[in-house]
Order: structure tokens, then C-alpha cells, then sequence
């Protein structure tokens, strides 16, 4: 958008005679005053005023080119002109901000699942017969959780609720509940049978039961 405003300083090009703001005529020489026209472009996405001749904003970069351009000449207050100028560039300021935050809460919440991953407490104790694997999830519900477990290998997936606070501009605040989701591999030292593992989740704990494949096993029969 191009903004025209006018010069307060009513002097005569002719003599160069100073007269009063209202004047439209000179009072030395009589020739008419035509008011000094000040033409910038005003960046639609931050509001920015440029030179006329910009083609991009100097502020974010916004293509100018694309806005239609207007040349006029007017005698409203160039005040109250830039206030209404001001604030339709406060407005889009506005939503660039909120734009910003989302991004910025999108990306924190992208930083806590994986903060979240590879901070989970794992505790593995072995026994004569079996490895007993205890994971903490304080923040994901026991239908959330899905496992596939090999003979070496344990991985859990799960999905968990997080809250993120979202910003827009500087005055609006909100607080937005959105799915996050982790995935944890855990290697295990000896070789179990998957399909005899024993799962139970209670307290935010998930805790297995992985029993230990033995090699050379005697199995005695009696015909």
C-alpha cells in the first residue's frame, strides 16, 4: 500500500514565504500553495513504511511490487492519516506474532518429546531365570502404550498429553493441550523369549518380566 501525507510546513515555492498551515495562497506573492506530497509504501504484512521507489520491505522482506499503487494528493490531518496507517500496521503485526509463537510452541513442544525420550529412567535387574525391566511414564495412561519386543531388544512407544502456552502478540496468552509422543529403545544383555514376557503397568511404572532364553536346556522324557 502507498501512503501519501502532506507537509506541515506551508512555504511558497515562488518567494519562499512562510504562511499559515491553512493558507492556500501566498501571502507576499499570491501564488497558490500546493501542499508538499510525502509518497511512502506501507508493507502490508508488518507494517513498515518504505521509500516510494522500495520494491521490498526493509524490515521483513515482503514483495511491495504486488500491492496496488495509488497517487493522491489529500488535506486530511496527516496525523489522524497515520494513526489509521499505524494501526493497520499494528493488526498485521499482530497476527505475524501470533504466527511466531505457534512456530515457536510447535517447536518447544518438539524439544520436550524428544527431552522427554531420553530422559526416561530405566532400570534393568536380572535374575537366575529372567531380566525384570522397570520403566517410568509419569505423564502417558496405560492404553497408550505399544511394545515390540525381539530377543534382544525392547522398544516402547507411547503417547502422552502436554501443555503448551501459546502467545499472541503481547497482551493474549492461551494454553493449548496437544498429543506428543515418545519412542524408547532399550537393548537388553541376554537373549529372552518375547512370547513369555509379562507386562503390568501401576503407578506410571511400566514393569516387564522377560524370561531368559538358556541354551543346552535338559528336557527328560520317560517312555
Amino acid at each position: 500500500m502507498e501512503e501519501t501525507l502532506e507537509s506541515n510546513n506551508n512555504v511558497c515555492v515562488g518567494c519562499g514565504a512562510e504562511n499559515l498551515e491553512t493558507a492556500k495562497f501566498c501571502i507576499e506573492c499570491g501564488q497558490k500553495i500546493e501542499p508538499e506530497v510525502i509518497t511512502e509504501k506501507i508493507c502490508f504484512n508488518c507494517g513498515t513504511k518504505n521509500n516510494a521507489s522500495a520494491k521490498f520491505c526493509g524490515s521483513c522482506g515482503s514483495d511491495l511490487s504486488v500491492e496496488k499503487i495509488r497517487e493522491t494528493v489529500s488535506f486530511e490531518n496527516p496525523i489522524r492519516s497515520r494513526s489509521v496507517s499505524d494501526k493497520k500496521g499494528l493488526a498485521h503485526k499482530l497476527l505475524s506474532d501470533a504466527k511466531n509463537e505457534a512456530k515457536k510452541a510447535k517447536k518447544d513442544l518438539e524439544n520436550a518429546i524428544e527431552d522427554y525420550t531420553l530422559d526416561i529412567p530405566v532400570e534393568i535387574r536380572e535374575t537366575a531365570d529372567s531380566l525384570i525391566v522397570n520403566v517410568e511414564l509419569p505423564q502417558v495412561k496405560r492404553e497408550d502404550i505399544d511394545m515390540d519386543i525381539t530377543p534382544l531388544n525392547v522398544n516402547i512407544r507411547a503417547q502422552f498429553d502436554h501443555e503448551v502456552e501459546v502467545k499472541q502478540g503481547t497482551q493474549i496468552n492461551r494454553v493449548e493441550v496437544r498429543r506428543g509422543q515418545l519412542n524408547k529403545n532399550i537393548k537388553l544383555t541376554k537373549n529372552i523369549i518375547p512370547e513369555r514376557t509379562v507386562a503390568d503397568f501401576d503407578n506410571h511404572t511400566l514393569t516387564l518380566k522377560l524370561i531368559k532364553k538358556t541354551a543346552g536346556v535338559k528336557h527328560t522324557m520317560k517312555l
